[in-house]
């Protein structure tokens, strides 16, 4: 008698369900194309939703600039631009805006004799031009006559690039990627702009020349010199060999003077637009307070910005005037053959804006 080979109907099921090695690579390859797809939509709208939330800080401080100049009849700053300016607050740190919210949200103790908090400490551009500030007397919406009221995620001690102990531990203006709001102050005291650039400068490294000039980079030298800045510690000075490194075309080892007006000279007032491109120089500011954020790539005017490349990398202020590889005729020649000025921060990603006249 022969017996018939019994089936496992569980195993034969089983068999019946299993998935065949082309069709396990092609689930896999769909779930790759939609990771593929979305992770990059996921980034983009997290740096659109950092984008404005930036810009709202950054629209919120304008107005308090604003309220505090109708007030006080000046712009707010504890220190002049010419101070902060100097050469020594170029190592010792005090950042232009965190001089600015010394007015606008408070902390200097008042000089009447009153006892000092041991929470003091004592802040300044120069070791001539100081200030105590008691931490306790920063006020953020609790009454008082404060006059900006920044969101807690906005105002901190920033990561890195400060050395001075008691600048470390005085709080900053930070974007939503946590890198700290630049305030580029103009020096009331320079000059209008005319056609002998000898006579009044536009743009200095650093002040205490005999001809003062509209803005100074050691105001923000103290993030700008940093090889690590911010929570992911981005670097902004210049790297000393590796040039496939980013770095800030305004940080250390790359920043000029003519950078400097790049970025701060307003790009509808050229003083000279009939000279040479690398000639022709701002004839005024972008406003009293200029303010910028390094945007997403966490770099400020970063030299891998696909707008460094649009004008050829070249950043002066004449390519305002003449992008790209253009020699200036007089009537600002764009490559696309149209004429007019232009910004060309505007093709960077950073976030740059301004306050007063």
């Amino acid at each position: 008698m022969i017996r018939k080979p019994t089936t496992n109907p569980s195993a034969t099921a089983l068999r019946a369900r299993a998935f065949t090695l082309i069709e396990l690579l092609v689930v896999i390859a769909i779930v790759a194309l939609i990771v593929g797809i979305t992770v990059p939509a996921l980034s983009s709208a997290r740096n659109l939703a950092k984008e404005s939330a930036t810009n709202s800080t950054i629209n919120s401080l304008n107005m308090s600039i604003s309220q505090f100049e109708a007030a006080e009849q000046r712009m707010p700053g504890y220190f002049s631009p010419e101070q902060m300016g100097d050469t020594e607050n170029a190592s010792r740190g005090l950042s232009a805006m965190q001089n600015i919210l010394l007015d606008l949200v408070g902390g200097p103790v008042p000089d009447d004799g009153s006892p000092i908090s041991s929470d003091a400490i004592v802040v300044g551009p120069t070791t001539n031009d100081q200030v105590e500030v008691d931490l306790n007397l920063i006020n953020l919406g609790e009454g008082g006559n404060n006059y900006f009221v920044p969101k807690e995620s906005s105002f901190g001690v920033v990561q890195g690039g400060v050395t001075d102990a008691d600048h470390a531990k005085l709080p900053d203006l930070v974007d939503a990627w946590g890198m700290p709001i630049l305030a580029w102050a103009e020096n009331d005291l320079a000059g209008p702009m005319n056609d002998d650039s000898d006579v009044v400068e536009f743009a200095d490294l650093v002040a205490g020349g005999t001809n003062p000039a509209h803005y100074y980079w050691a105001q923000n030298a103290v993030y700008l010199n940093s090889s690590g800045l911010g929570l992911r510690q981005i670097a902004q000075r210049k790297p000393a060999t590796d040039s496939s490194e980013p770095y800030s075309l305004i940080g250390f080892g790359g920043v000029t003077e003519e950078r400097l007006a790049a970025l701060l000279g307003s790009p509808s007032a050229p003083l000279n637009p009939q000279a040479s491109a690398a000639s022709i120089l701002p004839r005024s500011g972008r406003g009293a307070i200029v303010l910028q954020s390094a945007g997403r790539d966490l770099v400020y005017l970063s030299n891998k910005d696909k707008g460094y490349k649009e004008i050829g990398g070249e950043f002066f202020y004449g390519r305002n005037l003449t992008p790209g590889s253009n020699v200036n005729s007089g009537q600002y020649p764009r490559d696309d053959g149209t004429t007019g000025s232009i910004d060309i921060v505007d093709g960077f990603d950073d976030i740059v804006t301004s306050s007063g006249n």
